[in-house]
């Protein structure tokens, strides 16, 4: 069992401080063993952001990388004129190619709150499949399978990935080409999501919602492969929040009924930044 975990997030400036609220809810909820090594997905970050993130330590030391990507590589992905989402979010088509000596990784987006420990999630055996997801708790998801052609679709949001696998069957190349084709089809509607269900279809392994609570689990939106005991137990006591939607938890207008810890966990960080000063 690993007890150190490699957590990787893409972000630019405009989410960093909704990263730091992320990192904080991490820690806080980390039993006392456990090692992280975060690493950042970005390009246009520097040092002040480096330091910034490294005030956190003050709760629980962990290991940080920032890797740059080149951005125009994705500068033609497809937004459909989105406000609330960038190019960045592509940018986990190359996380199995930077990490080329990890064996898994984690990936969490910047719009979540952790509310307990991660390990459990972290080693989960992948039983051959590519990655563990959680199943995406969205109101027309008959017609959006249905539309792609997959088995069952998933949420992007929370990912772990298994890199020997994606390396070998050479996945990053494959989700490049499959979001060109996708996109000339009209085929992509909840951007780089869409393309990793087509590219991943029936090699993933699906576990409990309260590793993803997005919205639409508080808003009984129906979702076929879980039981109601499950669904029950993730609506109680999730463990990884998603504020899904463009509401995000910073807005007024955010219904999640977990807007509050992250919340929290802003202000945390404001309090260690200005403590620390």
């Amino acid at each position: 069992m690993n007890k150190q975990m490699n957590i990787v997030f893409s972000c630019d400036k405009n989410y960093f401080k909704h990263l730091c609220a992320v990192l904080v809810s991490i820690l806080r909820n980390a039993k006392a063993d456990r090692e992280f090594s975060f690493k950042i997905l970005s390009c246009d970050w520097g040092g002040e952001e480096v330091e910034k993130i490294c005030k956190l330590k003050s709760i629980k030391n962990f290991d940080l990388e920032l890797i740059n990507v080149d951005k125009s590589n994705f500068e033609k992905m497809p937004l459909l004129n989105s406000e609330y989402m960038s190019s960045q979010t592509y940018f986990k088509y190359l996380i199995c190619d930077i990490f080329k000596t990890l064996e898994r990784v984690l990936y969490l987006d910047v719009d979540i709150c952790v509310r307990g420990d991660l390990l459990e999630l972290y080693n989960t055996d992948f039983e051959g499949n590519l990655a563990v997801v959680v199943g995406d708790f969205y109101k027309k998801i008959d017609e959006l399978t249905q539309e792609l052609g997959v088995k069952n679709y998933f949420n992007a949001g929370v990912m772990l990935f298994n890199l020997e696998g994606l390396r070998r069957e050479k996945i990053a190349e494959k989700l490049f080409e499959n979001t060109e084709r996708m996109a000339r089809e009209g085929k992509i509607k909840f951007f780089d999501q869409c393309v990793f269900n087509y590219t991943l279809d029936g090699r993933v392994k699906f576990v409990s919602p309260k590793y993803n609570a997005q919205l639409g689990l508080f808003q009984t939106i129906f979702q076929k492969m879980y039981s109601e005991d499950v669904l029950k137990a993730a609506i109680e006591n999730p463990v990884i929040v998603h504020y899904t939607t463009e509401k995000k938890p910073w807005s007024a207008e955010c219904p999640h009924p977990f807007k509050e810890d992250f919340l929290a966990a802003e202000e945390e960080v404001k309090k260690i930044s200005e403590n620390m000063l």
